[in-house]
């Protein structure tokens, strides 16, 4: 008779914890959600401001400053750009940056980048621009390091702007 209140005890046991687990996979573990990391929205370049600098014989100087924002909770550092500016009657140029600059939590940062275009032609005020690329930045924790370890670019916030100066 023992025998027979031990196998019942296990089957009971054992019921109780399958109850258990299935109920935990239903709901989910809150204990878990507390440390998972929350969703990241990309960051996004709002504007492109190009200014002439200044200008020679043989080249023009710009400085082109972008507008980022940051819709995220969590501030994201900025790493790096690539980026191409064509002038109208002047050709273009690349450039590739590297910054040292965080675009705030729910806020906006400006960065500015120097390029200089070989032309011996003069660039006057309504002459048209295109300038596009893309600003690379940081995600932050685990994600971060799982991109870094696995040899995968970071995101990257892609532009392409065209105006008149």
């Amino acid at each position: 008779m023992k025998m027979d209140v031990k196998m019942i005890d296990r089957n009971v046991f054992s019921s109780g914890m399958l109850v258990c687990m299935f109920l935990l996979i239903l709901t989910g573990c809150k204990a878990y959600d507390a440390f998972k990391e929350p969703a990241l929205s990309p960051i996004k370049i709002e504007k492109a401001d190009i200014q002439l600098v200044s200008q020679s014989a043989e080249a023009a100087k710009f400085d082109v400053t972008l507008t980022v924002s940051n819709p995220n909770k969590t501030p994201l550092p900025l790493v790096s750009s690539s980026m191409n500016l064509a002038v109208t009657g002047h050709g273009g140029a690349n450039a590739n940056s590297f910054h040292h600059r965080t675009v705030p939590a729910n806020g906006t940062q400006t960065v500015t980048i120097s390029i200089v275009i070989l032309t011996t032609e003069q660039v006057t005020a309504q002459t048209a621009y295109t300038v596009k690329g893309e600003l690379r930045y940081q995600p932050p924790g685990e994600f971060r390091k799982l991109l870094t370890d696995s040899k995968v670019p970071l995101p990257a916030a892609a532009f392409n702007f065209q105006g008149q100066m």
